[in-house]
């Protein structure tokens, strides 16, 4: 949209950005639910949901949501690639 417009020189640059977004989003949520054990209705706890997760940052954290978002953002644009 027009905001997007303000900070990318094209859209295509700014589906990438939100794109690569999400897939960091994914990677967090892959993290909550493979090493912390939440599950999607532990949002209704938000203060016990942040304290575990602040407790539990480390580089292992981020490494991992790093990598699992490389690896959804590398899938994303080899199934883009081969939709052509």
């Amino acid at each position: 949209g027009q905001a997007a417009g303000r900070h990318f020189s094209n859209p295509a640059s700014a589906r990438q950005a939100a794109v690569a977004g999400v897939c960091l989003l994914c990677g967090v949520g892959i993290y909550l639910g493979r090493f912390l054990r939440f599950n999607s209705w532990d949002v209704l706890h938000p203060v016990q949901l942040a304290r575990s997760v602040l407790g539990s940052a480390s580089a292992f954290s981020a490494l991992f949501v790093l990598m699992m978002a490389l690896g959804i953002f590398g899938m994303y644009r080899f199934y883009r690639h081969m939709a052509r």
